[in-house]
This record gives C-alpha cells, structure tokens and sequence, in this order.
C-alpha cells in the first residue's frame, strides 16, 4: 500500500487521505506533543480570532470598513461612535491610569492615549478588523496598582498577558517588573478568552467567578503571587491544559474534582499550603504531561498508583517534601524530578501487594520454583 502511494501524485494522494480520515470517523486535528500531523481545517479555521488588525486588513472587504486600511476608516464617525469600541478604548484608558501610565513607570508608553488603539497602535494591544481588543501582551512593563473594575469590559480578549519574567537577568535586576495587586476583577465578559498569564505580580486573588470563562480557558499561569485559593469549581475547566499556580499562598484542601479536567496537560502546584488527599479520579487525566505537587508539606495520604498505566504521555512528576504515601511516593519521594522510567513498571506486577496478584500468578510462581 505505501509503494503504491508513493507512486501516486502529491494531489491525488491528499485526496486519498482525507477521504481515508472522514471514512474512519476522523475529526478536526490529530495532536501529537501539540505537532500538527493530519487536519481537516479545523483547527487552522479556529485559529482566524486571532488574525491581528494589519494582517486582516489585507484582505478585508466588509460594508462596515468600505475604505480597508485607510487610516481616515479611524476618525470616522462610524468608527469613533461605536459604543463598544468606545468602551474598549475607555477601559484600555483606565488601565493606563490605575497601573501607573501616567506616572511613567511603564517601560514602554508607545503611541498610548494617541487616536486610537488599533489604528495607532498601542503598544501592547492587538486588535481584530473591526477594532476590538484581541490580546493585551504587557510583560514586565512596570505596571503597578490595580487592574481597573471595569476591566473584563475588553469583550473579544483571547490573550491577557500581564506577567513578570524574572526578578532579575545575569545578576541585572529587573527594572521593569509589574506588581499588580489586590484580586483579579471579574472577566466573565470576556468570553473568548483563552490564556490568563499574571505570573510574577502580587495578586491575591482570582475572581470569584472565574468558573465562567471556563468553556474556553486553555492555559492559566499565575504563579509567584500572592493567591490564596484555588479558582472555583475546577470541575467546569474542561478545555483547561495548563494551571500554573507555583509559589502562592493555597491553603486549601486538594480538590477532589481534580480528575474532571481532563484536557490538562501540565499541573504546578508546588511551594503552596496544599493539605488534604489526592482523589483516585487522577488517572483520568490521561494527557498529562507533567504533574508537580512538591513543597507542600501537609499533603498527605496514597497517590494512586492507577495512573502508571493510564498517565501514558507523562514526563515527570514531583512529590518531593510532601507527606504522601504508597508505591509511587516510595520511589519519588526523595527527588525533585520524577520521571516516568523512575516508577513505570511495564505491567510486571512489581508494584502490587500481594491481595492483588491473580492466584494464577502464584501458581504458576509455586510450580516454577517447586
């Protein structure tokens, strides 16, 4: 069969596969450690939100913009009155001020508070054609106060990105590092939203109903804060492959409703104050990548050891200085980084008590050595 694809022209071929996908019940993306290997279009098709303002301006032909890219589309009335985008440039004003704009604490101000946001480009802000606010990308940019209540007003976001890198580069300290704090405003509003990145701030918080931006959530990284909890009803994070919470102040019990976010990929919890158990649901999580619970030292009871064969993708996982117990603790317990060869016994039956060895197994055991 391969030899006869080969010989096949390139088109021809193509054919032959999709119609092999839709005949096999193939559908949208086939994934691969995030590799692209066979689509439909779908996920290339999910991915036009995203087209930023300079590129979908160079094919846009819509009634609502019948002069394109010409910049006089900006100070037309038709632009200028819209109430949302209005609204957005109003909210994206108030950012400025309540985060130290004016106070020229911002290591970049471009273009800020000139015209308009998309037209002008801000600096920082990316916008679809039609001049609503897509991403906000403001790392280590010397923001400091508190993010304005208004905030989740920016409709149409898919990236928030407002995080610190490092406190520090070769031993240069880092002078623009953003200390936003306080809690995170409500961002139900923003529907679209998919990655919240507020690593390396002060924040205390996330908004209590957080929850609601859980159907299209996809990465949450807010380590090195101030946070005291866990966002609520981790059980609606369905789309969910990154949580990054690391270095906070999580005094809680593990949420026995863990194992329901079953797209997550990589979890960091470690250095909180995480107390309680882990519940068996864990081996549902079939995609994951790597699983960090260290330094959190009054988590106890079994980790349980039915995820050596379903945890099939994992790389590593870390449970030093934690007080848990069973097969999986005994061999990793002691090292930062446990990786799957360190506790993955292929099946042999090496991690089972002996109640759970098939009597089938003793016999022939008994017979070998007899």
């Amino acid at each position: 069969m391969k030899v006869v694809m080969k010989r096949l022209p390139f088109a021809l071929r193509h054919v032959l596969l999709l119609a092999w996908l839709s005949s096999s019940g193939v559908r949208g993306l086939i994934m691969d450690d995030e590799f692209l290997r066979v689509s439909n279009g779908t996920w290339h098709r999910s991915k036009r939100k995203m087209v930023s303002f300079e590129t979908a301006c160079t094919y846009i032909h819509e009634p609502s913009l019948p002069m394109g890219c010409q910049y006089n589309a900006s100070i037309s009335p038709e632009w200028k009155e819209d109430p949302r985008r209005r609204e957005e440039r109003e909210v994206l004003v108030e950012f400025f001020g309540d985060t130290g704009g004016h106070h020229k604490s911002w290591r970049s101000t471009d273009n800020w508070l000139v015209g308009d946001p998309c037209w002008d480009h801000w600096y920082g802000v990316t916008c679809d054609e039609h001049g609503h606010v897509l991403a906000l990308e403001m790392s280590d940019n010397g923001l400091k106060g508190t993010l304005p209540k208004n905030f989740g007003r920016l409709q149409s976001l898919v990236k928030l990105d407002l995080s610190s890198t490092a406190e520090d580069y070769h031993a240069h300290p880092n002078l623009y590092l953003n200390r936003l704090g306080g809690a995170v405003p409500s961002l139900k509003d923003m529907t679209r939203l998919e990655e919240l990145e507020i690593s390396g701030n002060l924040f205390e918080a996330f908004p209590q109903d957080l929850y609601l931006n859980a159907p299209t959530l996809k990465s949450i990284s807010a380590s090195h804060n101030h946070i005291r909890a866990l966002p609520r009803y981790l059980n609606r994070f369905t789309t969910l492959q990154v949580l990054d919470v690391s270095h906070n102040d999580i005094a809680e019990n593990f949420p026995q409703t863990f194992g329901a976010m079953t797209e997550i990929r990589f979890v960091f919890l470690q250095y909180n104050l995480l107390t309680g158990v882990l519940p068996q649901s864990l081996s549902k999580l079939v995609k994951i990548r790597v699983f960090d619970l260290s330094h959190n030292a009054e988590l106890g009871g079994e980790f349980p050891k039915d995820v050596i064969p379903t945890w099939s993708e994992v790389e590593y996982l870390s449970v030093l200085n934690t007080t848990l117990e069973g097969y999986i603790p005994s061999l990793c317990i002691d090292v930062p980084f446990c990786y799957k060869f360190m506790f993955d016994t292929h099946g042999d039956l090496t991690w089972a008590v002996a109640g759970e060895v098939p009597d089938i197994v003793t016999m022939t055991l008994a017979l070998a050595s007899g």
